[in-house]
């Protein structure tokens, strides 16, 4: 079989060697330290290391190779004897030892055997009964071995896991993992700090891709750190948006975690400790396996097309290859959905299942189930790759037990299924017989991969991608220079309008939410020179919750996202309002309020709406219990004629300001603002209500109980009937005809707005005395740069009193995220004939030898689902039935 394959991709696969020294370096780590071979006769010498439970790495070991019956040898006598065992060689012979020089050595107890189990490691002569050196063990000897730590708890985009395991000192196991797969630019992630951020570094997905991640639901994948990079260098592991500055969820790594690092840190080729066979060379057609204690992973490979299944078992003759009788698994991948599937099926006939008889799977067999559990199904180039463990045992009167001391007859077969997951009979199948050994010594009898250069590591933050062409934007009436006329405006968070909101509106893609001026989607924002403009900030003020988390800030920079950039970044940049700094001269967002969240109805999302409007009105205001916050502005002369209002934590969640000399509606038209007719709100006299309805967050009253002055909040429009020209709007112009060419339809019961326009009030509590906070002055003032003015004192008519406000109800927040369908796996290149190929590294991840340590954090609570080796909180994805197959 020609061609390469993907070596970076395949010695990420295995990690089931190694270890380390509680709180060593990762460089120059290799596991344990016993001690030194005590040097005796034959120039015997080398640190040795205990790897995990039945591994042993010896750094620099010598031999002279000039005795004629040495081995690497272990026992259980007070002191080294001729009662031991025979440890293979680290290619898995028992041959008598030859010459080593300073060479890297790693071995595998034979099985049944741990470090536990014996007292004294040696090279040993068995004809002369000569002891050419030892190293004795030490009762108090810990190895290393997987840890569970935390699960990644949910912050944005439906993220979630269970608990996360550290299978070695570059590998994690990710059970259960969600994510919506909905933002533009996220991956997984790891870096330095207390949480993530720009300075971090990608770590490739379970299938070594560094593009962005797509929809996981439920998935229990295996990724691995990038070049040298350890679990003893980083101090978080998450979900990051890198355009968007935005943390998904993340969890911390302990810092006494005992875990063994990995192949890649012994020097240790993956192929070494795999087997792998050739079925049919023109199909690039393998099977892969490893024994795990008392089952065994597969992994049938091949460049089979969409709608064909890959089938591979035990015949129904032990000494030859015979199809009925045979106890395969069909597996199979739907390239559209990403979904593949893995069942167990008893061969009785030449025929299709009917009545439990013929081909069958084993669940439609009486007293039959399916004892295969699918670990992993994916595409790279255009090579279908199938994950799979069963038990060595038959788990039922349909299956055949894997014997691991000798040769067993094998079967095989390819053929096509439909989407209905019906399988037909192969149109390939394996001609004369074929015997394997699965407990063999590991021999990889398949095209040996090449080591292929590899990029850089992807770190900082990234341009998000072009939002795609569209002629739907929504039109959102900006908020002109003369309204309100008290200048406050409230900013709050709310979701990004699918394809024709903030996507069209910016022509880049939105991570989910935005900012929401007023009630309206990233409003572009009309203000003059020398007027003050407050904003009541309501974005989220909970550093430990980043999707939680907005301060609001105006500044020259399109990005936003001032607090994640770098000294050189920021320099280049100007912040005139929300942005104060402390007495080390560091900057301190100060526009940070509760958070108040439009929140969408997940049956009505956004992309089903043709204007604004109607989707606003679906949107629900949810408020949790708190104080907002209050930033004032003043431009001056020399603020931008376009300045932005941005998210301090996050990039690319606000729009334009537009900073006029004077107000004149005139500036407005000539500028572009106003493009088409809106339908303003109405009263309920006047006929239909209009496509848009202003909403403020809460009502706003002085410290000594009094409701400001009704100056202070805009007062409703006062409109003729539909469709008649007026002369107050929300946009300040006179409007004529219906917004977007329809009549927009009646407004629901309950949309939360300002009282004005409804009798429908908030929910209300106490009222809450909101400090006023520090304010910058009214001048734009760039930072980094001298001290701002004294920061003064406002109140919203020029009165005495303190501002409050009455709070909503507190409410947990979930993220409302609508379900999309994967995309297809894309296409391989034509004519691709060169065999790039990754062995899963899920597979061999969960080879260690022991059980993930459940005192490595026991104040996390969890369930263990007992399996094989380390597969201890591994969770089972869940099984979808199939229909009968043919």
């Amino acid at each position: 079989m020609g061609g390469t394959r993907n070596m970076r991709e395949l010695s990420l696969c295995i990690a089931f060697l190694a270890c380390l020294v509680s709180g060593g370096a990762a460089r120059g780590y290799f596991g344990a330290r016993i001690g030194r071979l005590e040097p005796l006769h034959h120039q015997v010498k080398g640190d040795v290391y205990a790897v995990d439970s039945r591994t042993i790495h010896i750094r620099d070991f010598s031999y002279d190779g000039l005795a004629p019956d040495a081995f690497f040898y272990a026992g259980t006598t007070a002191k080294p004897s001729d009662n031991g065992i025979i440890i293979p060689d680290e290619n898995g012979g028992v041959e008598p030892l030859g010459a080593y020089r300073n060479k890297h050595v790693t071995l595998t107890l034979p099985e049944g055997k741990t470090l536990k189990d014996i007292k004294w490691f040696s090279v040993w002569c068995r004809a002369y009964s000569v002891d050419f050196g030892h190293v004795m063990m030490s009762n108090s000897l810990e190895y290393p071995r997987p840890q569970k730590i935390e699960a990644i708890p949910t912050f944005q985009h439906g993220v979630s896991s269970d608990r996360v395991v550290v299978v070695d000192a570059q590998t994690f196991l990710i059970p259960n993992l969600h994510y919506d797969g909905q933002a533009p630019d996220a991956y997984f992630w790891v870096g330095k700090g207390t949480q993530p951020g720009n300075q971090g570094t990608v770590v490739p997905d379970e299938n070594g891709s560094e593009e962005p991640l797509k929809k996981y639901s439920g998935k229990t994948i295996v990724i691995t750190l990038p070049g040298d990079l350890t679990v003893f260098d980083i101090d978080y592991l998450g979900l990051w948006c890198r355009a968007f500055s935005a943390n998904f969820g993340h969890i911390r790594m302990p810092r006494s975690l005992n875990v063994p690092p990995s192949l890649k840190m012994l020097g240790v080729a993956p192929q070494t400790k795999l087997n792998c066979e050739v079925l049919w060379d023109d199909l690039a057609l393998e099977v892969r396996w490893a024994v795990a204690g008392e089952s065994i992973v597969m992994q049938l490979v091949g460049r089979i097309t969409d709608g064909q299944y890959m089938s591979f078992g035990l015949s129904g003759n032990p000494s030859r290859s015979v199809m009925v009788g045979g106890d395969v698994v069909v597996a199979w991948l739907d390239q559209a959905s990403g979904r593949g599937e893995a069942q167990d099926y008893i061969l009785g006939a030449k025929s299709q299942c009917q009545g439990g008889r013929g081909s069958c799977p084993d669940s439609q067999v009486q007293a039959g189930r399916n004892n295969v559990r699918l670990l992993n199904a994916a595409l790279i180039n255009d090579f279908t790759m199938l994950t799979f463990q069963r038990p060595l045992a038959a788990g039922d009167l349909s299956d055949l037990p894997i014997h691991t001391n000798g040769s067993q007859a094998v079967i095989w077969a390819v053929g096509p299924v439909n989407s209905q997951g019906h399988t037909a009979y192969h149109n390939l199948r394996l001609r004369g017989d074929m015997s394997i050994d699965f407990g063999r010594t590991p021999e990889w009898n398949c095209p040996v991969p090449e080591e292929q250069p590899t990029g850089g590591h992807k770190s900082g933050p990234s341009k998000p991608p072009p939002a795609p062409e569209t002629h739907n934007a929504w039109y959102i009436p900006p908020i002109p220079c003369n309204e309100p006329e008290d200048g406050v405006m409230y900013a709050q968070i709310g979701p990004t309008g699918g394809n024709s909101g903030y996507n069209s509106i910016t022509g880049h893609v939105g991570w989910g939410i935005a900012w929401y001026i007023n009630g309206l989607l990233i409003p572009e924002i009309y203000v003059v020179r020398g007027k003050t403009y407050t904003f009541v900030v309501e974005g989220g003020n909970n550093p430990d919750r980043p999707e939680r988390d907005h301060p609001f800030y105006i500044t020259d920079d399109p990005e936003g996202g001032y607090g994640f950039k770098t000294p050189a970044e920021r320099s280049r940049t100007r912040v005139f309002a929300g942005v104060s700094q402390d007495r080390e001269g560091k900057p301190v967002p100060t526009g940070m309020g509760r958070l108040c969240e439009w929140v969408e109805d997940p049956n009505q999302p956004a992309n089903a709406f043709n204007s604004f409007g109607a989707y606003q009105r679906t949107l629900e205001l949810s408020c949790q219990e708190g104080q907002p916050g209050v930033i004032q502005w003043t431009p001056d002369a020399s603020t931008p004629d376009t300045v932005y209002y941005q998210c301090y934590t996050h990039r690319y969640l606000g729009w334009k300001i537009h900073v006029l000399d004077r107000c004149e509606l005139d500036e407005l038209a000539a500028a572009g603002s106003i493009s088409e007719s809106v339908v303003v709100p109405g009263s309920a006299a006047s006929g239909p209500a209009g496509d848009l309805l202003p909403a403020a967050s809460a009502q706003v009253f002085t410290s000594d109980g009094r409701p400001l002055p009704p100056d202070t909040i805009p007062d409703p429009p006062q409109l003729a009937a539909t469709h008649h020209h007026t002369s107050t709007s929300i946009t300040g112009r006179p409007q004529v005809g219906p917004y977007r060419g329809e009549r927009p339809p009646p407004v629901p019961a309950k949309v939360p707005h300002l009282a004005q326009f409804s009798q429908q009030r908030r929910p209300t509590s106490r009222r809450t005395t909101v400090p006023l906070p520090p304010l910058p002055g009214t001048t734009s003032h760039p930072l980094p740069g001298p001290t701002p003015p004294p920061h003064g004192h406002f109140s919203f008519a020029g009165s005495a009193p303190r501002l409050v406000v009455v709070p909503a109800p507190n409410t947990d927040l979930d993220d409302t995220h609508t379900e999309v369908t994967p995309a297809s796996s894309p296409a391989p290149p034509p004519g691709a004939s060169n065999t790039h190929l990754t062995i899963l590294k899920d597979v061999w991840a969960i080879l260690t030898q022991d059980h993930p340590r459940e005192d490595a954090h026991p104040t996390h609570t969890h369930h263990t689902h007992h399996t094989n080796q380390h597969l201890d909180g591994i969770e089972r994805e869940p099984r979808h039935s199939q229909d009968e197959g043919e």
